[in-house]
């Protein structure tokens, strides 16, 4: 009725039943994020870049809108005059502003270099970390850990594999893209408030959402899905089929199980098949509220215009930054959008740490 194991009498008759799921436990974001402290210096790096890759998408547009200008004046001046140094002005504005560009391009190289390297460095160290503290909780949990339902081997195996992985798109890169996407929308509301027209500026921030609920979704459909989910039971059987390969063959249980997993692979073909709908949905939302949004600016702008409330530069800028942010915040935003599945990952890893077997093998010599 006893065990002296770890050095202390256990009673058998209160252990809990084997076939009891353990909960699972509320994991903070914070917990998560604590993981990553040893890497401060590369978050502080990452952050940093990751604010300047925000102010640069809007930014942009200050650029594009000059030289959009400059050709507008300078060519209809030429139309008029037919005078040459309208078009040698137009020359040597536009090979300044190329210029311009070019040194952007070298910063914002820097800075993406910067920004994913400190966050993949990040992210690397945090999936090896807690991959570590998954797999040092399977091996010192009880016998009847092992006996519940869903913890056959392939099961356990495929989650200690994938798990890590998904958590690290909550804690890792996507704390760059918060940083990215709120700098971004601060610089494009600065340039079109400041820079552009206060009217036109209005206009857009209405059906700003729709814009970003566009981008948001060409983001994700571009990231992919994944189904590593809708593959768990069938790697499962195939593990188990694998590793007792004897006893398949000599009971004769091959068109068994090669029935059984064909009718477990439904599932993720099932769930491939509505995603690819879903994402061709998404797909065609996103273009079309680009053009209804063009539409909606060109008409309420050229009004404007017309009324001399505006000039053609400030019309142009207040659209260009307000489009190029949406854009970039859909992108950035498309790496968000696996939060659920790396939180229920997380709860699933720390629902096993958290655990506390009634015979701890981790004690024995204690």
């Amino acid at each position: 009725k006893y065990s002296t194991a770890s050095a202390k009498l256990v009673d058998f008759d209160a252990l809990p039943s084997a076939s009891i799921v353990p909960p699972t436990p509320d994991v903070s974001l914070w917990r998560i994020i604590g993981l990553s402290k040893p890497e401060r210096g590369y978050l502080v790096a990452g952050i940093g870049a990751s604010a300047l890759q925000g102010f640069s998408t809007p930014g942009i547009s200050l650029v594009i809108t000059s030289i959009l200008s400059s050709m507008q004046l300078e060519y209809n001046a030429y139309t008029t005059t037919k005078e040459q140094g309208h078009l040698d002005k137009l020359y040597t504005d536009i090979r300044s502003k190329a210029l311009i560009f070019i040194g952007v391009a070298a910063a914002i190289f820097v800075v993406t270099v910067v920004q994913n390297y400190a966050f993949r460095v990040m992210a690397e160290k945090l999936t090896t970390r807690l991959r570590n503290m998954h797999f040092q909780a399977l091996v010192r949990q009880d016998i009847g850990f092992f006996d519940i339902e869903g913890h056959t081997t392939g099961a356990l195996t495929t989650d200690l594999s994938t798990y890590a992985t998904k958590v690290v798109m909550i804690a890792g890169e996507s704390q760059g893209r918060i940083i990215q996407l709120a700098f971004t929308f601060v610089a494009a509301l600065v340039i079109s408030f400041g820079y552009g027209s206060w009217q036109l500026t209005l206009v857009m921030l209405c059906i700003f959402p729709f814009l970003l609920a566009g981008s948001v979704a060409r983001g994700r459909q571009m990231k992919g899905h994944t189904v590593s989910d809708s593959l768990t039971q069938s790697g499962s059987l195939a593990t188990e089929a694998i590793v007792n390969a004897r006893t398949v063959a000599a009971f004769g249980l091959q068109s068994n199980l090669t029935s059984k997993y064909d009718e477990l692979l439904e599932i993720p073909l099932k769930n491939g098949v509505r995603e690819s709908q879903i994402n061709g949905l998404m797909n065609g939302f996103s273009t079309g509220m680009m053009f209804v949004a063009y539409a909606v600016v060109f008409w309420y702008g050229g009004q404007l215009i017309k009324d001399g409330t505006i000039t053609y530069s400030e019309m142009m800028r207040t659209l260009m930054a307000i489009m190029m942010a949406a854009q970039g915040m859909g992108q950035a935003a498309g790496f968000l959008s696996d939060t659920d599945s790396a939180m229920k990952a997380a709860r699933e890893i720390f629902s096993v740490v958290d655990r506390k077997p009634v015979i701890d093998s981790s004690k024995v010599n204690e």
